[in-house]
């Protein structure tokens, strides 16, 4: 697996993630991830917190397309299960691997299924980017090594606004967050490379 793909893979786990507190933390993190997706679209950012640097821009298009810009310019898009990407000019299209599925974090039964047996407890609230924010904490496994995750749920509009994932196994360990902006916003379009861009879609009038 190639670096870009193994963070899109981490990427897409880090908004599930979970592990053995309050059965009612764990229904107000489910709502929020219910809230989360069911929305059209988004932004994010995803953040090495080890050495600060930025591994990655990421937007998102309901239902099946993601862009990620990383750390050196290059933006690859995912549609379906293919990505494109331009290399010094030039236009290339390939599968995703097998075990990487854009869509599987992004349905009811993946929600139910993944959140069926945690425990969640919940931390001070917080704030982040300016909105007051309920923080949730829960611990699991990825790849059996162990991993703990903070979840900040915005006040206002219910949505998680910021991940923060660590694990490892002692001798390689890691530290990744991801900030949420822009839900819901129809000026995010994803084209292929080289394809013309789709026209935005426009809130109907009431």
């Amino acid at each position: 697996m190639t670096r870009t793909t193994a963070r899109l893979a981490l990427f897409l786990a880090a908004l599930l993630l979970a592990g053995p507190a309050s059965a009612d933390a764990r229904a107000d993190l489910k709502a929020a991830y219910e809230k989360f997706i069911a929305a059209t679209s988004f932004r994010a950012t995803m953040t090495d917190l080890e050495t600060g640097r930025t591994v990655n821009q990421i937007e998102f298009v309901a239902p099946d397309r993601f862009a990620i810009t990383i750390e050196g310019g290059m933006r690859q898009v995912v549609i379906g299960r293919t990505m494109h990407m331009n290399i010094g000019g030039r236009t290339m299209s390939m599968p995703l691997p097998e075990q990487i599925n854009p869509s599987q974090y992004r349905n009811q039964k993946a929600l139910d299924d993944l959140t069926q047996d945690i425990v969640v407890t919940r931390r001070p609230d917080s704030s982040e980017a300016g909105e007051p924010a309920s923080v949730f904490h829960f611990a699991s496994t990825a790849d059996g090594k162990p991993t703990e995750t903070l979840t900040w749920v915005s006040k206002a509009s219910g949505l998680p606004i910021q991940i923060q994932t660590n694990g490892g196994d002692g001798s390689k360990n890691y530290r990744y967050q991801i900030r949420y902006r822009d839900f819901n916003d129809p000026s995010i379009v994803i084209s292929a490379p080289g394809a013309p861009a789709a026209p935005a879609t426009q809130p109907r009038a009431l």
